[in-house]
């Protein structure tokens, strides 16, 4: 019987470790809304998320014992993930850059000028 998928909506902190093969495993950190800090793990062949941006993942919970301490820590193995709208400046500022010809000087323009409202208005 197939494990039913559960989500979790968190923000991606950043990669910690890459793993290379016929499909890179990524291994990385992030941040639920509650503020828990979590480790995230995912195949990269639909590609991978984006630093501060938030995602709502799809997957299941498991356990591995960390090689470098020896501790049984539990990790969110993601399936697929989709983009949440970013809420932060950080995220909206990173996310603006996703648009061409925008770099960081002009995504912190627009969001000093509209606030949350930029990506709204940029689209």
């Amino acid at each position: 019987m197939a494990r039913q998928l559960i989500e979790i909506t968190a923000t991606y902190v950043g990669e910690r470790i890459r793993f290379e093969g016929p499909v890179d495993t990524v291994i990385g950190n992030a941040t639920t809304n509650d503020g828990e800090q979590i480790t995230v793990k995912g195949f990269e062949d639909d590609g991978e998320p984006a630093q501060h941006q938030t995602y709502r993942f799809y997957g299941s919970w498991s356990q591995y014992e960390n090689k470098y301490t020896g501790k049984i820590e539990k990790q969110f193995c993601w399936k697929t993930f989709i983009h949440c709208e970013p809420h932060s400046r950080a995220g909206i500022i990173k996310y603006l850059q996703q648009a061409p010809n925008i770099g960081f000087a002009t995504a912190t323009k627009l969001y000093e000028k509209f606030r949350s409202d930029a990506v709204k208005i940029l689209r």
